[in-house]
């Protein structure tokens, strides 16, 4: 629903875990922790599409057809989630990790500098960075060419509603 109340774009990551506390709490084997996370980015992705669906995996079920509405702008919604060395076959328009830094009120220069460090240490920009109107994100690529985004928000008087529309 959020896609069609902001006037921007909706970025969602998504991350596993990796603390044993947390599994623990659940009672559930950790070692199982990367093909739950498959699963659940699967179940994601057919809810993004809006299309009606049933889901039967190892470790989650959805047990009847369903779809969710209002239908997604899929257009507006953007997905990361770790790389994983590219063992996942890409779906839609997921992509990778990304990373913010605390709000300032200059985000261009901390991406100016963020990349800088990125750099040295052999990962490359691509593109130039963008400045919008919720503050400044540079896309990296890691010496491996893993994809992923850097963002810096802007320090905002205004509430965080009022930052996205």
């Amino acid at each position: 629903m959020l896609s069609h109340f902001c006037k921007g774009d909706l970025h969602l990551a998504f991350g596993r875990g990796t603390a044993k506390i947390e599994y623990d709490a659940y009672d559930i084997d950790m070692s199982s922790a990367k093909e739950r996370f498959k699963e659940a980015i699967e179940i994601i992705n057919h809810g993004l599409s809006g299309e009606p669906f049933e889901f039967e995996g190892q470790f989650y079920k959805v047990g009847r057809r369903v779809a969710v509405r209002p239908k997604p702008n899929r257009s507006k919604i953007h997905f990361y989630r770790p790389n994983e060395n590219h063992e996942w076959k890409r779906k839609g328009n997921s992509t990778s990790l990304c990373f913010q830094r605390d709000p300032c009120k200059d985000p261009s220069k901390i991406i100016e500098s963020w990349t800088s460090e990125i750099l040295k240490i052999g990962g490359s920009a691509k593109g130039i960075p963008k400045l919008a109107n919720f503050g400044s994100e540079q896309w990296m690529l890691d010496p491996e060419k893993n994809q992923f985004l850097i963002l810096v928000p802007y320090l905002s008087s205004t509430s965080d509603m009022e930052a996205l529309i």
